[in-house]
């Protein structure tokens, strides 16, 4: 398995960072875990990973916080079929329900 940082507040050289928590876990499955806060940022930061959002089966979000949720309605815009999971208590907003 491999762990690819997309997004943090210490970005790797030519990466944009933010206050905020972004990661893909890539095995059998691509799973993106969190989405950050930006979702230009991440998208962006998908490119220089050279990865395709397309390719992402399933998003989990860990918690309703603004830097870890707010960049997946940027990332939906590239990647609408991927599974979004979420805990139950989750209040946000419609278009991240599972």
């Amino acid at each position: 398995m491999r762990i690819i940082v997309l997004y943090d507040n210490n970005a790797r050289a030519g990466f944009e960072s933010g206050w905020d928590f972004s990661r893909l876990a890539d095995h059998s499955q691509r799973i993106l875990f969190d989405t950050g806060d930006d979702g230009p940022k991440l998208i962006n930061n998908f490119r220089k990973a050279h990865i395709d959002p397309k390719s992402v089966d399933k998003v989990v979000l860990s918690h309703d916080h603004r830097d870890h949720v707010d960049g997946l309605e940027g990332f939906r815009k590239f990647n609408s079929e991927a599974d979004v999971i979420r805990p139950n208590a989750f209040s946000a907003p419609t278009e991240i329900s599972p």
